[in-house]
């Protein structure tokens, strides 16, 4: 369920349905995932709001924005504007540069 989520905040779904839809179009990701078929949206929506601690929950957030960071210092194309990271260097979109930027002058 914790790579659900991951994937989930990578895409920068704000919700379950879009994940759920994208799995139901796309049956060959629930294996990878540890899904015998893909889940329901309610298994979904109750994992992250009971079974995952606020622990857990910040763990998988920080995740996906470090799969994001790497992907975008190495020139993969990832969802814009997804993470306002706060780190500097490589993990900052170009937009987000550019707004820091514009704030300076």
């Amino acid at each position: 369920m914790a790579h659900a989520h991951v994937l989930l905040f990578v895409k920068g779904w704000n919700g379950e349905t879009a994940f759920k839809n994208h799995l139901d179009n796309n049956r060959e990701l629930a294996e990878p995932m540890e899904f015998d078929s893909p889940p329901r949206q309610k298994a979904l929506w109750k994992a992250w709001g009971e079974r995952f601690s606020e622990r857990h929950r910040k763990a998988l957030q920080r995740s996906a924005e470090e799969v994001v960071g790497l992907a975008r210092y190495y020139g993969v194309p990832t969802p814009d504007d997804v993470f306002q990271l706060s780190d500097d260097g490589p993990n900052k979109t170009e937009s987000q540069l550019t707004v820091e930027k514009t704030r300076e002058v």
